[in-house]
């Protein structure tokens, strides 16, 4: 009895921490963890869950300066470590370096950089609210597609798993490690009537408005639950159990954010395919003992929900969005059900294509 209580007021404490400095953090027990992105630690908690913090990087990806191979829980909440080569003169008051089991204020600065000769074996950590440094010169990995695209070649992009190749005419914001793209053709650039030159625009904008929309809801996938019936005296009703109602808000959120991140809104009053990619969390038996899957563990997920549950909440959850004006729209697609991969997110990978009629 102690022990929870004690247990239950520690993770409270971490859980006000995080929510104060807007900490990223994750959730989950045991082996099994799943980033959070659009609940609150208290959400995680009131769900059974426990939370624990996640070390901050730069969303460039820049390594951290980290020899002594701390933890989050050891770098502490509302911290994030030093990159390599970070400049540390500007920020000395608030710089502290690790030193036996602690964190110590550093006082005086050796060396320009933390990566320097006589820093290179320790570890510094600064508040949350001093921001990254500026890369020096980023290399934008979409570079030579974008090059590609401007010399009037066609691109195409797919999921690594489970869909197939689909014309690609967004600017590569919403694109990550999950998708696949490759050059198809070269378009001609010949002298023509301005006639056909205008039709020749039009379908090219129509093409734009009709580039896929790819996004992703972090979850536990739930498929849409049966309506059950009830008796109450005389009266006779059905109604929704809910079980799938945090599954499809984090669709409905995800979707919304993918909307506006297109300059031109899809007009998806034709023929509609989606493709979705259900990630499962694996459960304890998919792990050995030092939380590496097994060689024996599935890949496909052949258990509950089944496939059209699943298909339905997604479809339904977008009509509510208005993707579409009804989904007896969608007429393709294909649904994949999948175990993570080792440290991937569960949840749902959809993509919706218009098809042009």
């Amino acid at each position: 009895m102690n022990t929870d209580s004690k247990h239950t007021a520690q993770q409270l404490r971490l859980a006000a921490d995080i929510l104060e400095t807007e900490h990223l953090f994750e959730f989950g027990s045991g082996t099994t963890w799943n980033r959070a992105f659009d609940s609150t630690p208290f959400d995680c908690l009131k769900g059974g869950y426990q939370v624990r913090p996640i070390l901050a990087t730069p969303p460039d990806g820049r390594p951290l300066h980290n020899p002594d191979n701390l933890t989050a829980e050891q770098v502490g909440v509302g911290y994030r470590l030093a990159l390599k080569g970070e400049p540390t003169n500007s920020q000395i008051e608030q710089q502290e370096y690790w030193s036996r089991g602690g964190w110590v204020k550093s006082g005086k600065v050796y060396t320009d950089t933390f990566d320097g000769s006589l820093n290179a074996r320790i570890t510094y950590r600064l508040p949350l609210s001093v921001p990254w440094p500026d890369a020096p010169d980023a290399k934008d990995p979409y570079a030579e597609l974008k090059a590609a695209r401007a010399q009037g070649k066609r691109i195409q992009c797919k999921l690594r798993m489970g869909c197939g190749w689909t014309d690609y005419t967004g600017d590569f914001s919403n694109a990550d490690s999950r998708h696949e793209f490759r050059v198809v053709e070269a378009a001609t650039h010949r002298q023509m009537e301005p006639r056909r030159l205008g039709a020749l625009q039009e379908n090219h904008h129509r093409r734009e408005a009709m580039s896929p929309i790819i996004f992703f809801a972090p979850g536990i996938p739930k498929g849409q639950p049966r309506v059950r019936a009830f008796v109450r005296g005389r009266h006779a009703g059905v109604y929704d159990p809910g079980t799938a109602d945090d599954f499809k808000a984090a669709i409905y959120i995800a979707a919304k954010r993918a909307i506006a991140a297109y300059v031109l809104r899809p007009v998806l009053d034709c023929p509609v395919k989606v493709d979705c990619e259900f990630v499962f969390p694996r459960p304890k038996s998919h792990f050995t003992a030092k939380g590496q899957i097994k060689a024996t563990a599935p890949i496909w997920h052949t258990q509950k929900p089944d496939r059209d549950n699943l298909d339905k909440a997604v479809l339904d959850t977008l009509t509510k969005v208005q993707m579409w004006a009804d989904d007896c729209q969608v007429c393709s697609g294909s649904l994949v059900k999948r175990w993570a991969a080792l440290g991937e997110a569960s949840g749902v990978q959809i993509t919706i294509t218009a098809i042009a009629s």
